[in-house]
């Protein structure tokens, strides 16, 4: 049956398949397609004989999802406006992480105060939250500039949230280059201070 308007007409066929914490979308895409292509197949024979079975979808259940734009892809981890979300800072940055793999991607903005090199974007790849909370700075100003540590066992940039949380940070890609162990880009600061740049880095300047 063919219907003219989007996401919409009769079910042959349906399953359902949770997500689970820790899900990123470019593999439950593959899962799910596959599990389509299943679903189709074993449809097809009753296409054939015509003993198929047609449902209506309510479409009051319907769920409007907007167009997702790159300019999305920072990931806001000192927003200046409180926020009637009740998960953790660290909680929403990681799970835009895992909607917006492989696209558009998320990063944040990083610079190495005492080097020439001009603020840059950090590509966040994989990352995890954290356990530990590192409270905000006393008297910190709203721009000034977050300083990053790295994990005692080397695997992550730990990157401080607004509301005390963290998200650290496995795998990184910086700008121009291939994506890295957070270790091995950590190594090639040479002990140079990492900071994070809150509000004052747009990446067109």
């Amino acid at each position: 049956q063919t219907v003219l308007k989007m996401d919409a007409g009769p079910i042959v066929c349906q399953t359902q398949r949770a997500v689970n914490d820790d899900d990123a979308c470019d593999v439950l895409l593959e899962e799910l397609f596959l599990l389509g292509t299943k679903l189709l197949i074993d449809a097809l024979p009753q296409l054939w004989d015509g003993s198929i079975q047609y449902i209506q979808q309510d479409e009051q259940f319907a769920t409007n999802a907007p167009k997702i734009h790159s300019s999305e892809a920072k990931l806001n981890l000192w927003p200046s406006e409180h926020s009637q979300d009740t998960r953790c800072i660290a909680q929403v940055a990681y799970d835009k992480l895992r909607a917006f793999t492989p696209w558009p991607g998320t990063w944040i903005s990083v610079t190495r105060l005492n080097s020439a090199d001009a603020p840059s974007r950090l590509k966040v790849i994989e990352a995890r939250i954290g356990k530990s909370i590192l409270p905000p700075p006393i008297n910190r100003q709203p721009d000034d500039p977050i300083q990053l540590s790295l994990t005692p066992d080397n695997t992550a940039i730990m990157v401080p949230c607004g509301d005390g949380s963290v998200l650290e940070l496995t795998k990184v890609q910086p700008a121009n280059r291939k994506p890295m162990d957070a270790g091995a880009y950590w190594n090639g600061l040479r002990g140079e201070p990492l900071y994070l740049l809150v509000d004052n880095y747009d990446e067109n300047n």
